[in-house]
């Protein structure tokens, strides 16, 4: 069961039909992120557990930013990393330095 599915299994209604999502990997300097900020409007940020994670996902979000991207993301993590500290932390710095709504969902 893919993480989707799991949570329209949840009883998450935003998801909607899962098999309706298109998930594509895209990294920060792809030449194809200027089309997609017009196309999609839908995002989600993969945030790691390593030493790194908030500085990678913090300097994603404001390059995010800079090119008027979306002002609210999906924030999906492992299991693991428990929402107190890094995630609590990129949450509100996101909100309150880039203006942008994180909504962090375990996955």
């Amino acid at each position: 069961m893919t993480l989707l599915e799991h949570w329209a299994a949840e009883g998450l209604r935003w998801v909607n039909d899962p098999a309706q999502w298109r998930v594509v990997p895209l990294a920060i300097s792809s030449p194809h992120l200027p089309l997609l900020l017009t196309q999609q409007s839908r995002w989600a940020l993969w945030v790691g557990s390593d030493p790194d994670a908030f500085r990678r996902a913090f300097a994603l979000l404001s390059r995010l930013h800079e090119r008027q991207g979306p002002r609210r993301l999906l924030a999906v993590h492992a299991p693991d990393l428990p929402r107190r500290g890094l995630l609590n932390n990129l949450q509100q710095a996101a909100w309150r330095y880039l203006g942008i709504d994180l909504l962090v969902m375990a996955s």
